[in-house]
């Protein structure tokens, strides 16, 4: 069944089957609306499971399956992590920052994670951030223990 309400959205409801098997059956205001299932606000703004979309374009209360999803963000890629001039803390500036903090630089707490949620396109955008600037710390590592094995050979 569908219906429109007096704010302009747009509603569709499941009904439950009736209890004698007739062809009618009637529904109360709260029934109604708690057998909404999705619903189009006036806004076109689109509510699955819930009524209210927060300002959003789509909000689902439960879950959601689906075989891709694709972020397509405006922001820089981090790509900017392998420049010659880009700075990166040390080992033991991270480790404090760590002991401080209880996260790393830049990443979401869990707290604020909690409170606010998190945007999975920054998210990832933070991750593989965090992913290149491992990966120049094992490129400079794995020169220190080059150096160290050339001297040790040296030294015999």
């Amino acid at each position: 069944m569908t219906f429109g309400d007096i704010e302009g959205n747009f509603h569709i409801v499941t009904v439950p089957q009736s209890e004698t098997g007739s062809g009618t059956q009637s529904l109360t205001d709260i029934e109604l609306y708690e057998s909404i299932r999705m619903t189009i606000t006036k806004n076109g703004d689109v509510g699955i499971g819930t009524t209210d979309c927060h300002g959003y374009k789509l909000a689902v209360k439960g879950k959601v399956l689906c075989e891709e999803v694709k972020i397509q963000l405006e922001q820089d890629w981090p790509d900017y992590v392998f420049n010659i001039d880009h700075p990166l803390l040390t080992l033991y500036e991270i480790e404090e920052y760590i002991k401080e903090n209880n996260k790393l630089p830049d990443m979401p707490s869990a707290n604020e994670v909690k409170k606010d949620g998190v945007n999975l396109g920054e998210l990832n955008v933070l991750l593989v951030k965090k992913i290149e600037e491992l990966t120049k710390y094992i490129i400079e590592q794995q020169k220190q223990i080059d150096e160290l094995k050339n001297l040790l050979r040296s030294e015999r």
